[in-house]
């Protein structure tokens, strides 16, 4: 499977097409178990502080999580996202000093979200829905 195949599915997939193991920090794409999301620290052991002013709507301390998408084990992409109001919720990290967040980081962070609150969380943080794709 070519990298714009893997990256299309996991884009184009749905949130409940996802099986996640919260010991683990792995979530596994039902419809091809090779395909999966990994949370690269899922313990509080490795998070790097995240501080920008958006973040004080919550709890002040959030943390960055890294994430791998990967196929059969090997790298495919990565992208960021923001653990927010003591791990109530994760939200896409908006780009740069903006408060856009692009489409594909939104649709990922659906993916990750097992707290099933990013949406109401989204709009308290006064993220906006920027371009489509990530830079």
């Amino acid at each position: 499977m070519t990298y714009y195949k893997i990256k299309t599915l996991v884009l184009e997939s749905e949130a409940e097409g996802w099986r996640y193991n919260d010991k683990r920090g792995v979530y596994v794409y039902k419809g091809d178990v090779g395909v999966s999301i990994v949370n690269l620290h899922p313990d509080d052991t490795c998070r790097n502080e995240y501080s920008k002013p958006w973040v004080q709507r919550f709890d002040p301390k959030a943390y960055r999580l890294d994430f791998e998408i990967r196929y059969h084990g090997c790298f495919v992409d990565e992208f960021c996202m923001v653990l927010v109001d003591s791990g109530g919720a994760i939200l896409p990290m908006p780009q740069g000093d903006t408060m856009d967040v692009s489409r594909d980081d939104y649709h990922l962070c659906q993916i990750v979200d097992h707290n099933n609150n990013m949406t109401e969380y989204f709009e308290r943080a006064g993220l906006v829905l920027g371009p489509n794709e990530r830079p």
